[in-house]
């Protein structure tokens, strides 16, 4: 599969038209993921995440709720912390080839944090665990 060229949809390091196509947006979408959380599982709380994507959107909330939708960006339940869960084709070296894979057009990747050995609660970056799917 192509990954579709971004760079097109920035200037000077901000997004200055959101493209029409889905597969651009999705691939926007996971471009802009990588750029504001370059490190995986980074836990970061909201203000920060929205002064992040402030500094490359116009509307940063609109795509922090895109990020998340898409399932690029997990967070905890009462939306106080963030946290990116999966590597993207826009990562430096991905430790596994399968997780670039699954940049399919219209995939809504879940989270790919690891299970609990002892149940199927899924941990979360900053220590608790969740159930929410």
């Amino acid at each position: 599969m192509t990954v579709p060229d971004v760079g097109r949809y920035f200037r000077d390091g901000r997004l200055t038209a959101m493209p029409r196509r889905w597969r651009d947006r999705v691939a926007v979408a996971r471009y802009v993921a990588s750029s504001v959380l370059p490190e995986l599982l980074e836990p970061i709380g909201e203000r920060e995440l929205t002064r992040r994507l402030a500094a490359v959107v116009d509307d940063p909330v609109a795509m922090r709720r895109a990020l998340v939708d898409l399932g690029l960006v997990q967070r905890a339940r009462d939306g106080s912390v963030y946290w990116r869960g999966e590597r993207t084709e826009h990562d430096d070296t991905p430790e596994d080839p399968r997780d670039v894979a699954r940049s399919d057009v219209g995939h809504s990747a879940g989270t790919h944090l690891p299970a609990d050995p002892h149940g199927d609660e899924r941990h979360t970056p900053h220590g608790g665990f969740h159930t929410e799917r």
